[in-house]
């Protein structure tokens, strides 16, 4: 009959209770509830005088209102203000942030006056500058809380503690076993003589779980020795030790062949020796020379590891078509990280320890690297094998190349980490070559066409995360107003981590000086993409270029939509009826801007899908917006010397100069232009498939529904083949998962598509 009982703690000298008293699942009792009872009362007691002294406090600022009538704005009502201060019972415990020395230091003290006055100061100072940032913030399409908020990166990482696969106690196994053997009061005296024990037990008669049992023994006495403070030198080489031993156990009951019948996945003992396993071939790595944050390598391609009689090398070898150990700057884990600036973390459950590799110079490499992002970090697994002489080698696999491995007749499933190197790449990136420059595109869009950091590109431009990949079908981003690459990273996360979309699609981002009209920026995309469809497919033979997708958000949906019309004269009339050959003025000028209002579909374009998209443009691209971002930017040079000249030199040509008297995005997308008709006049491309997300809250004054900048009638486009309602801000929808989901079943969609026509041609 079994009987729940309770066990008395033990108490150790120092006070403290030790946890080994618990059974696994752990019960806490309170060791004097006396003690406990007579601290609630105290409590209790506290609360009264703080809620006391919080009332003199209302009436201290009720007397100071008269002279706070001048910052009603910023402080609001102090009466209402300070009422929410007067917390209940329950809420007193929180006050314990506002209680010093015993009183309570209220946020509206007796120095309100001075305090009215450095608000009022300050209102005066930076009035127009707050204005306009609260316009401009809710025109924008910026989704990173980089450029909102100017806080730091939130794609800084933050450590997690060294083991990352934390347990404190032997398994049940384990333990039963022990005190089988009588072995259970000396495995933490004298635990090589109880592994000796073992090995003798299990050399008598062979048996899987005292294979197991043994690699728990030795990880938790070399985890005793990474935590011990005595004799650290000493400590680490028996840990390293300790380690040793229990990865070649771990991987014996693994994979050794003799036990292929006996394992059983199932088994939580095998689940503990995965981890086990995992976590020793971590620690090995981490005591073999982890400096400054970083994995270090011999020359001669091994690593060194001091053991108690000897350092020992252990070989190391990479598995990866594309690299070679030199090619990389350093190693990291990527356990060390926490990624704040994503909801969702993608990591794909094995055997190995995952690692973020940087690479050292992606120039040096061949041809399809060009594009990518400056400081490229690839997901690399470690995987610690052992030859049957009990031989360690470290094998450093390509997990974006392969991402299992072969142990014998064994395929084993690897541990990767999809995220963290993404998003450290981008964090290295961005502090090298300003990529979140949102509000910089805006307000000064000659800051992005300058070179990067290292000398071989303009910011402006397209950009993989990735290398280029013949064998895939490339999907742009392209980013709206007041935005940047960084605004897709939560898309991309999610559509780069199923793995029907990884297989067959490649993610690029298309970075641009947002701050300029739409129609320039579509030039721009047109000639980039033609001058990397020149550089990485000359031939034009590469049928996956063919079947390009573009995904637009906001003004970069129009971006993306220039790219797939005959705009024939359309655009062009509308400034003038000349043909541009007939014009007096500079070639060169009159060239340029045509460029802009002549748009032509690209082939290599096969399907755009556009999220929340102004094609009637926006209400809040009004006089005051246009007028703020007026006064606080400025023109991109080479747009505004050739604009001048047309203008001055075709003067008498020119029958509308609506389109051409622009100084900001935010002119381009005012309701009222004469744009909106000729777009949608326009003839399509008929080989190019649309897909259209709608954003939308609740009706605004005008009884219309908007997602809070465009409206549902603006964002609705004629051509599209179908059409997703999605509920969301408009700075959000990237973000959105509703959003995320339907451009993942329109990729997916694609590929069942063209899946189809192949079989039936």
């Amino acid at each position: 009959m079994l009987r729940r009982h309770f066990p008395i703690p033990k108490i150790l000298p120092n006070g403290v209770i030790s946890r080994m008293a618990f059974p696994p699942e752990g019960i806490f009792c309170v060791l004097s509830v006396g003690k406990m009872l007579e601290s609630v009362r105290n409590k209790q007691e506290s609360c009264g005088k703080m809620l006391e002294s919080v009332r003199n406090e209302r009436e201290t600022v009720k007397n100071k209102e008269e002279s706070c009538g001048k910052v009603q704005e910023f402080v609001g009502n102090e009466q209402e203000s300070c009422g929410k201060r007067v917390p209940s019972y329950t809420q007193c415990l929180d006050l314990r942030k506002f209680v010093r020395m015993g009183s309570i230091s209220c946020v509206l003290s007796l120095e309100l006056d001075e305090k009215c006055r450095k608000t009022w100061y300050f209102a005066r100072r930076f009035s127009v500058l707050s204005l306009f940032c609260m316009l401009i913030f809710l025109v924008g399409c910026n989704s990173s809380r980089l450029t909102r908020s100017r806080l730091p990166s939130p794609w800084k990482m933050a450590h997690f503690p060294r083991y990352s696969a934390t347990f404190d106690f032997y398994s049940e196994p384990t333990q039963v076993l022990l005190r089988t053997l009588s072995l259970d009061k000396k495995v933490n005296k004298n635990p090589k003589r109880v592994l000796e024990t073992l090995n003798e037990a299990f050399q008598e008669s062979p048996r899987l779980d005292l294979l197991g049992m043994m690699a728990e023994v030795s990880f938790m006495e070399g985890k005793r020795q990474v935590k011990s403070r005595r004799f650290p030198e000493l400590a680490q080489r028996n840990a390293a030790e300790w380690h040793l031993r229990a990865a070649r156990y771990s991987y014996e009951y693994l994979f050794h062949a003799q036990w292929e019948g006996v394992r059983n996945p199932y088994e939580p003992l095998f689940q503990r020796v995965s981890r086990i396993y995992n976590e020793s071939s971590e620690q090995i790595l981490r005591l073999a020379g982890y400096e400054d944050d970083e994995i270090s390598f011999e020359k001669n391609g091994s690593i060194i590891i001091d053991l108690p009689d000897a350092p020992r090398a252990i070989p190391l070898r990479m598995r990866s078509v594309e690299w070679c150990i030199a090619d990389f700057t350093y190693f990291r884990f990527a356990s060390d990280f926490e990624v704040t600036g994503l909801r969702n973390r993608y990591r794909r459950y094995g055997l190995g320890v995952p690692l973020v590799a940087r690479c050292r110079s992606i120039h040096q490499k061949p041809t399809r690297y060009r594009y990518c992002l400056q400081e490229l970090c690839v997901p690399m697994t470690a995987f610690l094998r052992f030859s049957e002489e009990g031989v360690p080698e470290m094998e450093i696999i390509d997990t974006m190349e392969c991402n299992v491995a072969e142990v014998g007749n064994i395929r084993v499933p690897l541990e990767i980490d999809y995220t963290t190197p993404l998003a450290y790449s981008f964090e290295l990136t961005l502090e090298k070559n300003a990529l979140d420059g949102a509000t910089l595109g805006l307000l000064s869009p000659d800051a992005l066409l300058k070179e990067t950091e290292d000398g071989t590109r303009q910011l402006k431009g397209i950009y993989m995360p990735q290398a280029y990949d013949a064998e895939k079908i490339p999907v742009v981003m392209i980013h709206g107003l007041w935005s940047s690459a960084m605004t897709w990273m939560e898309m991309y996360n999610t559509l780069n981590n199923l793995p029907i979309l990884r297989e067959k699609y490649q993610f690029w981002f298309y970075f641009y000086p947002n701050g300029q009209p739409f129609w320039v920026s579509a030039a721009q995309l047109r000639d980039d993409l033609n001058a990397l469809r020149h550089e990485l497919d000359p031939t034009r033979e590469n049928a996956h270029m063919d079947q390009m997708v573009l995904v637009g958000h906001s003004m970069g949906g129009l971006v993306a939509l220039l790219q797939t019309i005959d705009s024939q004269e359309r655009f062009w009339n509308l400034i003038t009826a000349t043909p541009v050959e007939q014009l007096p003025g500079t070639p060169e000028s009159n060239q340029e801007v045509a460029r802009w209002f002549h748009t032509v579909p690209n082939p290599s374009v096969n399907c755009v899908i556009t999220l929340g998209t102004p094609f009637k443009g926006s209400g809040y691209a009004n006089k005051t917006t246009r007028g703020l971002t007026g006064i606080m930017g400025k023109k991109a040079t080479l747009v505004e010397t050739n604009l001048d000249k047309f203008r001055e030199e075709n003067q008498k040509f020119i029958q509308n100069e609506q389109l051409l008297d622009f100084y900001t995005a935010l002119d381009s997308l005012q309701k009222d232009s004469i744009f909106w008709s000729a777009l949608l006049e326009s003839t399509p491309a008929p080989w190019v498939t649309y897909y259209n997300v709608v954003a939308h809250l609740k009706a605004d004054d005008a009884g219309s529904h908007s997602d809070g900048v465009v409206s549902v009638e603006s964002a609705t486009l004629p051509w599209a083949t179908q059409e997703y309602n999605v509920t969301a801000l408009h700075r959000e929808i990237t973000n959105n998962a509703e959003a995320i989901l339907s451009v993942a079943r329109i990729l997916a969609e694609r590929l069942e598509n063209n899946s189809k026509n192949e079989h039936n041609p």
